[in-house]
């Protein structure tokens, strides 16, 4: 709803344009009528509208006075000036007012509706950006300002949805991700828009907590319940013609009350993470679920741990590996969660650890390493294979060949730094740079870590980002887009957020923020 004053002396005229801008579409609804400049003031000051059409001539206050005077107030107002005169001088003022259209008397239905279709795209984009903003706080839980809805809106139900593609990732910024990019390969906005089946007055989408997740407000229209299945079905069908990944399709209850709306946003994402079926689609109502609902697996009955255990002391790789398999293939039949999952083979792990008296063969950090196997993994096929070196360390420390092959490893890692040097500018995956040294994804990121510091996705990100950065500061004469695209960013909107995501600025942010500094000094 676009809100609408007009000031206008004459009662005539003022009626006559209150019901040209009324029949223009119901999109626009005049909130106030004036006679004079004053009562036009404290009309503005009072009700806030997104557009004001004011007469020059007007007695009390004239039309640019009462524009002057609103600027400070109201700096987001569209202002369209209606005068019987065309004098140079009014337009000019006008001009340096800001005033966006200067219209002449007698308006015509015609004249008035090429400007009500620019004014209107106009107040549209500067309400829907106030509008996501606001959203965006509330999930958050941001310092909320005035909301910048009509109250009716307010009142209106609101559904939250999260969509998360491949396994949920603990980590928000997760370039190793398969599924990292996925949401600029789907444009979930003008999906949305093509759905006729939702009568839903406004949705607005944010990124997720992750970088294979979405999220999705929506605020209903009408009353009746909200077509979740539907909806799933008519996203499944488009993401699968052009995606062959699975995701968890999460929708909150009802939101009755947008002050209500983080609340059901945060149950929304737990029961998601409680119930999403690793390798499988899944659509999830939370309404459906229970939050205090028990694991359904116990950890100890998830596998036979007296074989495991046999296995390893009998340093009898490939049986351990193949039980291991069979046992995933079971979890896969079964449709196991993707926290059950983690908690059996944590259980697995520290088993195994305790058994042979070493639990520092598995890293400090146990827990992170099974949320980068599991993150990394599109299918119980390469989870297997990522997990599978974390157990294969217990060989090696068996067979005392860590130390021994330590520099061979630390050569191979001497190699992948200098290639992601070389070819930053490159389509670079970690499929591909772990096949290029004969490593298995998980053990090349772990390996990478424990000497550089960091992961190699991350250490590629750091390269390009910097590279950006002096580029950016550099050079003058290249778009945003031509420096992603020189450090191996082919979708400025990527790097972009990449940037972001590192920075904690937008590639324009950072060039403004750096030459305001110099300019400073």
């Amino acid at each position: 709803m676009i809100k609408v004053i007009v000031a206008e002396d004459k009662h005539p005229i003022l009626r006559n344009l209150v019901k040209k801008i009324e029949g223009y579409n119901s999109q626009l609804h005049v909130i106030g009528e004036a006679s004079d400049g004053m009562t036009a003031f404290e009309m503005c000051l009072r009700l806030k509208p997104h557009i004001v059409f004011t007469d020059i001539r007007m007695p009390g206050m004239d039309g640019l006075e009462l524009i002057k005077q609103l600027k400070e107030a109201c700096p987001e107002t569209i202002f369209v000036i209606i005068s019987g005169y065309s004098d140079f001088e009014y337009a000019r003022q006008a001009i340096q007012l800001g005033v966006k259209e200067y219209m002449l008397k007698p308006v015509t239905q015609h004249a008035m509706d090429e400007v009500l279709e620019r004014v209107t795209l106009l107040a549209l984009s500067q309400y829907g950006a106030k509008e996501q903003q606001y959203i965006s706080d509330l999930l958050k839980g941001r310092h909320i300002s005035t909301p910048p809805f009509m109250p009716e809106a307010e009142n209106k139900p609101y559904h939250v949805l999260i969509i998360c593609v491949g396994a949920i990732s603990k980590f928000h910024i997760d370039l190793a991700n398969p599924y990292h990019d996925v949401w600029f390969k789907f444009d979930m906005p003008r999906f949305l828009a093509n759905i006729r089946f939702i009568a839903y007055d406004n949705a607005w989408v944010f990124d997720g907590e992750a970088m294979n997740e979405i999220v999705v407000v929506f605020r209903c229209g009408t009353e009746s319940a909200f077509p979740t299945e539907p909806l799933y079905e008519a996203f499944y069908q488009a993401f699968s013609q052009q995606q062959e990944h699975f995701f968890t399709f999460a929708m909150s209850n009802r939101i009755e009350k947008l002050c209500n709306l983080k609340l059901e946003y945060q149950l929304t994402r737990m029961i998601l993470s409680h119930n999403a079926v690793f390798g499988m689609s899944k659509l999830i109502q939370v309404g459906d679920y229970a939050l205090n609902a028990p694991n359904l697996i116990d950890p100890d009955k998830s596998f036979d741990k007296q074989k495991l255990l046999s296995f390893m002391k009998n340093n009898n790789k490939e049986a351990l590996l193949s039980e291991i398999k069979l046992c995933l293939a079971d979890w896969e039949r079964s449709k196991l969660s993707q926290i059950s999952i983690e908690l059996c083979l944590t259980h697995m792990l520290q088993c195994m650890c305790q058994a042979m008296l070493h639990q520092n063969i598995v890293s400090r950090d146990l827990k992170l390493e099974l949320d980068e196997v599991i993150s990394i993994s599109k299918d119980y096929l390469s989870l297997f294979r990522n997990v599978s070196f974390l157990f294969e360390k217990f060989f090696h420390h068996a067979q005392g060949s860590l130390d021994s092959a330590s520099n061979s490893v630390k050569n191979a890692i001497e190699i992948v730094d200098q290639y992601l040097q070389d070819h930053m500018a490159d389509e670079i995956t970690i499929a591909d740079i772990a096949d290029m040294v004969n490593f298995n994804v998980s053990f090349l990121s772990r390996e990478f870590k424990k000497i550089k510091g960091i992961s190699p996705i991350e250490y590629l990100t750091q390269l390009r980002i910097e590279k950006a950065k002096r580029l950016i500061l550099e050079s003058s004469n290249h778009k945003f887009k031509d420096i992603g695209y020189m450090v191996g960013y082919s979708n400025p909107y990527y790097f972009s957020k990449v940037f972001k995501l590192v920075t904690g600025l937008t590639p324009s942010d950072y060039k403004n923020a750096n030459v305001t500094t110099e300019y400073k000094e």
